[in-house]
């Protein structure tokens, strides 16, 4: 029969149950081979067919129903449900009969079905039947399969060495004999044995073809698996921002093909992504989403991971009573599962939650290493190790093992931990010089992966716990070599300067999805937005939201921002390279870089190429109490504003001098210095540098400040180039702001520079892409010190996020945000300031101007319209802000009116015209 005639004569069967001249067994063949072309792309749709093949067969005796029953327990067992294939596979083995080699082939297919529902034992009983008849019956290629079936279940017991041969002598079988697809299948399950083992390179190497062969013949979730292979294998060496964009795809694909457990492993491997990132609320999310899968298919292996790393998650966010319940849960799954390994990880959970009992914590320790040596897990043997050489007596033993491990040298955060334990050890006995060259080794390790990472949340969450060898490297350079502490402060702040993202054709969509994104979390903000808390006239407008909804779409936005990023191996930058930067920075202008160790302020000071260093003593505390002072006498100032009532200022005079003198004074800036570059940490971010006095008189009036997030912002903004004149003005929600429309007056009259007055403005008028000289927002802005990226300026029809600047492509010569607190810096552990100013100027603004506390709305107008009016006659960016500040003390003398307002960026507009 013609190959038409035959595919058109099983369709009909298959939908009417009709067959018409074909014998059963040549129906049986061709129905079963059309569900598997089907189950090729679609699990989901194979299962459908499936099914309607086993309905019309069923009771029918013959061929026919055993060949469906067969072909509805694979489908089934394919898709995940496997307590559901169990008994078709039992029902299809008792049809089987008296047929050795067919009951043999289902006793095969038992062995991966109970392995997946743990019983271990009937498992191995299924591999040892099969084997047994395959080799009394000489069938070669079916004995083949049967090992590599019994090598899935050594694999899920974690005996990966005896697995690895039986699937290397299963590929060779197969590719000999020309059956391509089956050895892509044993080179496959060989890369995740060899991942288990970290022979990496020859695991990249089989996946890819194995992605390939598959691919190939066109057998969609197949090359799915081996893309999830190379996902779980970027995720290890670090490369997470690939693993999370293969995940993604992969999730997906499984989804469309119907292939539930393949969906919620990938959902598992974000939970452990996420957890590596210390993004731990959203690892708890996942673990709990992939639980919820694998519980629906019985699957207790995958659920017991799932709950260890909700454990993992719940511990690092401090909320011990759901970790110690997500442990005992994953430590009942896996001894149910009879999984030692993992048991013995579920140890090591058990042995972090245990706080100050250090004899229950050694116990389990001592259980979880019991359980390693009798398993095939160097990734958790190296973490148990690295807890053992934090004890001195066994430091020694212990770091000589991990040395060997192939788990320490490749994954990042172990190489780092090993390192630092190393570094320590050494100076604990004095060797400073090989304690430094250990820590650096783990710095450049951590660098190198942050430096890969997109922005949005996940660089500036990754590793914070792990970022130790920056400040071990800056304590011990401060002992050796200062210029070199400082050099390695910009290295612990940031791993580099991150670029728009780009516009190429084939990230459209993600962009549009990520525009539309924000859209909806904006329209959300604004509708669940607070009232204003009162009638103070302050730029001020404060946000109040359901936490939940606003989480999903920030994780949405997140998503997309990453799909769009493209993976780059850039440089960290060297040491060495950096020092030289700071170096010819510091004949420009001084610098003065700020860091915190324990309670003390060090500053590091450039100038001329020379460097010192001066510690604070207690500076941390002692600059928290001088800020609450301020903010003490901001609040008198305020109440005095609203009643009319005299302001003493004698107090706040006092507060700059005595910050004067105690901060400013012993660093030895000359006040010849015209320009002076702040690269703040912790709150010397927030501080109004130019109200400071020294000897009665204010730093801003013989002192241009500069304020930028690290250096590299510094030197990426002075490079910035744009040829542009076009101003554009946006008049943000201005609810209670009367005087925005005089700050606004110096714009309206300037007819003859090319301006475009957006009053008021919506999301959607804020341009994406093109250059200008100057930016200019005028209202209501909100910081979010929680989560700063989504800090945002409030627009008529909701708020424009700062992470929305990322999507933007614009050259900005100065860019102004008069309003509330929308140059205030939230600083994250081992990153550089975030927020509003750091997204404009990654954006591609070369000067930002804004507020640093909540300002009045009558002398921000008045300060905005005294710049502009300098600013426009040709005078220098900074020059304009003095001249702003001095013109607004005269009628306000307070530092709350005159110095709300920094510069940020580059202080310049790059030399074309200024005074």
């Amino acid at each position: 029969m013609e190959e038409t005639t035959l595919k058109l004569a099983v369709k009909k069967f298959l939908q009417k149950g009709y067959n018409s001249n074909l014998e059963d067994e040549q129906l049986a063949i061709a129905c079963n081979q059309l569900i598997n072309k089907a189950s090729s792309g679609s699990i989901k749709s194979g299962l459908t067919l499936a099914r309607k093949f086993y309905k019309i067969c069923k009771g029918k005796d013959g061929i026919l129903e055993i060949t469906a029953t067969k072909t509805l327990a694979r489908l089934t067992h394919m898709s995940g449900k496997h307590s559901e294939a169990l008994p078709i596979y039992l029902k299809a083995k008792r049809l089987a009969k008296s047929d050795q080699i067919d009951r043999a082939r289902i006793n095969r297919a038992l062995v991966d079905v109970y392995m997946y529902l743990g019983d271990f034992k009937k498992s191995q009983t299924a591999a040892q039947k099969a084997i047994s008849t395959f080799r009394k019956l000489k069938a070669e290629s079916d004995l083949i399969m049967t090992e590599i079936n019994y090598a899935n279940l050594l694999h899920r017991q974690d005996r990966h060495k005896k697995a690895e041969i039986l699937y290397r002598k299963g590929a060779d079988y197969f590719t000999k004999n020309g059956n391509n697809l089956a050895a892509a299948r044993c080179n496959y399950n060989r890369a995740n044995t060899l991942v288990q083992l970290f022979d990496l390179e020859e695991a990249k190497i089989l996946y890819e073809e194995a992605k390939q062969a598959y691919t190939n013949a066109g057998f969609t979730l197949d090359a799915n698996d081996a893309l999830y292979g190379l996902a779980w294998l970027n995720m290890l060496t670090g490369r997470f921002h690939t693993a999370i964009k293969n995940l993604s795809v992969c999730k997906k694909i499984y989804h469309d093909g119907g292939d539930p457990r393949g969906e919620g492993l990938c959902i598992l491997d974000l939970a452990e992504v996420y957890l590596g990132l210390g993004l731990y609320s959203d690892a708890i999310e996942a673990a709990k989403a992939s639980k919820k899968i694998f519980s629906r298919l019985k699957l207790r292996y995958e659920s017991a991971k799932a709950s260890l790393f909700l454990g993992q998650s719940a511990l690092a966010l401090g909320h011990k009573k759901m970790a110690t319940r997500a442990c005992d849960e994953a430590a009942n799954g896996f001894r149910a599962d009879k999984n030692i390994g993992f048991t013995g990880v579920t140890y090591l959970l058990a042995a972090d939650l245990a706080d100050q009992n250090h004899k229950f914590k050694k116990q389990k320790l001592r259980l979880a290493r019991s359980c390693f040596k009798r398993t095939q897990l160097p990734l958790w043997e190296a973490i148990a190790d690295l807890h053992r050489a934090a004890d001195p007596k066994h430091a020694e033993a212990a770091l000589q093992k991990i040395s060997k491990n192939r788990a320490a040298h490749n994954v990042p955060h172990l190489y780092a931990m090993w390192q630092i334990s190393k570094g320590d050890r050494n100076a604990e006995r004095g060797n400073f010089e090989s304690a430094r060259r250990c820590w650096q080794k783990a710095a450049d390790r951590l660098d190198m992966v942050r430096a890969q990472l997109p922005p949005v949340e996940l660089r500036n969450s990754y590793g914070h716990s792990l970022r130790s060898p920056h400040l071990r490297l800056i304590s011990s350079e401060l002992q050796n070599n200062s210029r070199r502490a400082s050099a390695w402060l910009e290295r612990y702040k940031t791993a580099g300067i991150w670029s728009p993202l780009p516009v190429a054709e084939k990230f459209q969509d993600k962009r549009k999805a990520a525009e539309k994104s924000l859209c909806l979390l904006a329209s959300q903000v604004a509708a669940l937005a607070g009232q204003i808390y009162s009638k103070t006239a302050q730029r001020n407008f404060p946000t109040k939201t359901s936490q939940k909804k606003i989480s999903k779409l920030q994780s949405q936005i997140r998503g997309y921002i990453v799909d769009i990023e493209e993976s780059t191996e850039s440089s960290v930058g060297s040491v060495n390279r950096l020092v030289d930067d700071i170096r010819n920075i510091s004949f420009q202008m001084p610098i003065v870089q700020f860091h915190q160790q324990e309670n003390d302020i060090i500053a590091f000071v450039h100038c001329d190429g020379r460097m010192s260093t001066f510690r604070l003593s207690g500076g941390i505390l002692r600059l928290k109490k001088a800020l609450r002072r301020w903010r003490f006498i901001l609040e008198g100032e305020l109440l005095t504003e609203q009643t009319g009532g005299i302001w003493d200022y004698e107090p706040e005079q006092a507060l700059w001098a005595d910050l004067g003198d105690w901060l400013w004074s012993p660093l030895g800036i000359d006040r010849n210095n015209s320009k002076v570059l702040i690269i703040p940490e912790g709150d010397t971010a927030n501080l109004p540098w130019q109200a400071l006095s020294v000897k009665g008189e204010n730093l801003g009036n013989y002192h241009h400040f500069i304020i930028s997030p690290s250096i590299r912002h510094f030197m990426a903004a002075q490079n910035r180039n744009f040829d542009s004149t076009k101003i554009e003005v946006f008049r943000g929600n201005a609810d209670n702001l009367p005087n925005i429309d005089k700050e606004l007056e110096i714009f309206e009259k300037r007819i003859e520079k090319n301006i475009n007055l957006h009053h008021p403005c919506n999301r959607d008028m804020w341009p994406s892409s093109g250059d200008a000289m100057v930016w200019h927002f005028a209202g209501h802005a909100v910081l979010r010190a929680d989560n700063p990226f989504y800090s945002h300026l409030l627009l008529e029809d909701g708020p424009l996020f700062a992470v929305d600047f990322r999507l933007k492509q614009c050259q900005v010569g100065v860019v102004s945000l008069a309003a509330c607190r929308s140059g205030e810096q939230v600083s994250m552990p081992g990153e550089e300031s975030i927020g509003l100013i750091r997204s404009l100027l990654e954006m591609g603004a070369r000067n930002v101007i804004a507020s640093r506390w909540p300002v009045s709305d009558k002398s921000t107008a008045m300060w905005m319209s005294k710049f502009y009016d300098s600013f426009f006659k040709n005078y220098s960016i900074l020059e304009s802000a003095r001249i702003a500040a001095e013109s607004v003390k005269k009628e306000f003398p307070s530092a709350y009116h005159w110095a709300g307002f920094a510069v940020f960026g580059a202080g310049n507009m790059g030399g074309s015209g200024e005074k």
